[in-house]
């Protein structure tokens, strides 16, 4: 599968998951926005704001990630992990994507 063919993957069938996964954790509206935002959006029209949008819940991700993982009460760690991982990949593909020479 090339790079076009994952980013379109991820973004047609691992958003939905991704977004109601942060969604059963988090209470932070912007996070909450961001991944409603991010599931609206479509490749390569949107690519900036895809970026933009990765960005700052990948961010939220490092800095909560730890606390997922040790909370005892938290019993789907490892859709949290995926949806990491998917995010920190699809942020990789896409500015991978922008800066090759047409």
């Amino acid at each position: 599968m090339d790079n076009l063919d994952r980013i379109r993957q991820i973004i047609a069938f691992e958003l939905d998951g991704i977004s109601k996964t942060i969604k059963q954790y988090s209470t932070d509206d912007f996070i909450v926005s961001y991944t409603n935002q991010l599931q609206g959006k479509k490749y390569p029209q949107d690519d900036k704001s895809i970026i933009f949008l990765t960005k700052k819940i990948i961010k939220w991700y490092e800095t909560t990630i730890d606390q997922i993982k040790e909370d005892k009460f938290i019993y789907n760690k490892t859709s949290h992990i995926k949806s990491y991982n998917l995010l920190q990949e699809l942020n990789s593909l896409i500015s991978h994507k922008k800066n090759q020479p047409i």
